[in-house]
């Protein structure tokens, strides 16, 4: 359920194992070991429609998608396309946010070498697969700090076993 219009929430990147914050106002990115309720580890919550979110920085402007190869970060004085998200629930309770504008994808966090070896790990709207950890989100209290979430009952990710223990299942419940 997405929690009511002007929450403070926290953001927390299951592909990451990280809350996400907006350093100084800048690039999101998911690098947190625990949520400090701190302004820049806070985001607030806005309705924009049914099933739509905006998410406002401390530095009180708009998360922005301007596009898919592009870091999410909150540029934006209003609310239009590139600052609205589908909220998308999850059967574990997790969550998916598909950017409205820059590209219509889903958001997942990266990380790109940039020239002269330096290291970027940020957030982007170009996912297509919700099924991947990397696009999966739990959206929490912010209020207060928080410890990372325990893992969602069903994994959004699955590996079939490997090697014999796999055909032989197949074996016995084919003779069964």
């Amino acid at each position: 359920e997405i929690p009511a219009h002007g929450s403070p929430v926290a953001i927390f990147d299951r592909g990451r194992k990280a809350f996400v914050s907006a350093p100084g106002g800048g690039d999101l990115t998911a690098n947190l070991d625990r949520y400090t309720g701190r302004a820049e580890d806070r985001f607030i919550l806005e309705h924009v429609g049914p099933g739509l979110v905006a998410l406002q920085a401390s530095n009180g402007l708009y998360v922005s998608a301007a596009c898919e190869t592009d870091a999410l970060t909150p540029v934006s004085r209003t609310i239009g396309p590139r600052e609205t998200f589908r909220w998308i629930e999850l059967p574990n309770g997790d969550v998916v946010l598909r950017a409205i504008g820059g590209g219509g994808h889903l958001i997942r966090s990266v990380t790109r070498e940039l020239a002269g070896g330096m290291i970027q790990e940020i957030l982007v709207a170009d996912a297509d697969h919700a099924g991947r950890s990397e696009t999966n989100f739990a959206i929490l209290d912010g209020t207060r700090s928080q410890e990372p979430p325990a893992a969602p009952a069903g994994s959004t990710e699955s590996t079939p076993p490997s090697g014999p223990d796999r055909k032989s299942t197949r074996l016995n419940s084919s003779h069964a």
